[in-house]
């Protein structure tokens, strides 16, 4: 189904002292499973995009100095990443790498765990700052499949080449259908071992995963608490999986706004484990982990 016109409302002409972004997080899910760890005013929005990048890019132009952001995503980093063109540090007070120092090798992703960890540090350290934070979850990889199922990939580059040019001869949709069969991407390979069926369940474990650490950390931060996401995902619909950038169905923009208000918490201050902000440019080292980083999360 083609996603409505409803006018997008941006996350920053809200009121809130913190806001968890579920990464990939389907409104459909959120709605039938949130009510079992939270209660609070839940809204349908819609997102200005299909993918992380374009949500970065379009929902954050200008300068938040009040703004901490917490980030297990990769993309979000203190300097610029080419495949982005979008640097964090030029946009907020402050930004956590969590990707860099809270990835499970195991996992092959940041579990919510050290995200709600590197969050309260970061609450700590800066008591006057709004936060947002980040958590990887529900995207893929699915944490309740481990290592069970362990794909032999080409090349990311090469698997997006094929892609591309298989969407520039047949348009977006049935370009798309096309390439899941001839190079899938890894929610498409997982459905093809699983099935849809099998696809869909390891998401809502992965929603339920990120819902129950969610909802611990808003126990902790208190305040006025926004939880969204920055997409939606595909789980076989229109013949689908994942969320192609640009590509807009409903089940790709509808996206939830739970908002839940309490008192804020007084969490004390501590010596912080936070790193000094690394400043220059990305060195070769770094920008090769990241790319590693996203390839492992299916970018």
């Amino acid at each position: 189904m083609e996603a409505s016109n409803e006018a997008n409302i941006s996350p920053l002409n809200r009121s809130w002292d913190s806001m968890l972004i579920l990464d990939a997080c389907r409104y459909d899910y959120f709605e039938r499973i949130h009510g079992e760890y939270l209660r609070g005013n839940l809204e349908k929005h819609i997102s200005p995009a299909t993918c992380t990048p374009d949500y970065l890019n379009k929902v954050f132009t200008d300068v938040y100095d009040d703004i901490v952001y917490v980030s297990a995503n990769p993309f979000v980093t203190n300097r610029l990443v080419s495949r982005v063109h979008f640097d964090a540090s030029q946009h907020f007070h402050r930004v956590v790498e969590v990707w860099r120092d809270g990835w499970d090798e195991n996992l092959g992703t940041v579990p919510p765990k050290a995200v709600n960890e590197a969050a309260i540090e970061v609450a700590k350290k800066f008591p006057d700052k709004r936060l947002i934070v980040h958590y990887q979850q529900p995207h893929y990889p699915y944490v309740c499949l481990g290592n069970s199922i362990i794909r032999k990939k080409i090349s990311h580059r090469l698997t997006w080449f094929i892609r591309l040019r298989i969407v520039s001869l047949f348009g977006w949709k049935i370009g798309n259908q096309i390439a899941a069969r001839i190079a899938p991407n890894d929610e498409e390979f997982v459905a093809r071992k699983v099935g849809i069926d099998g696809l869909r369940n390891a998401y809502e474990q992965n929603v339920r995963l990120v819902l129950d650490y969610a909802a611990k950390l808003v126990g902790e931060l208190g305040g006025n608490i926004i939880i969204t996401s920055d997409h939606g995902e595909l789980l076989g619909e229109e013949g689908l999986c994942g969320h192609p950038c640009g590509l807009r169905y409903s089940k790709l923009v509808e996206v939830p706004w739970f908002e839940v208000s309490g008192p804020k918490k007084n969490l004390g201050a501590f010596p912080s484990k936070i790193e000094e902000i690394r400043d220059g440019a990305l060195s070769k080292e770094e920008e090769q982990l990241i790319q590693k980083r996203l390839s492992v999360l299916g970018y």
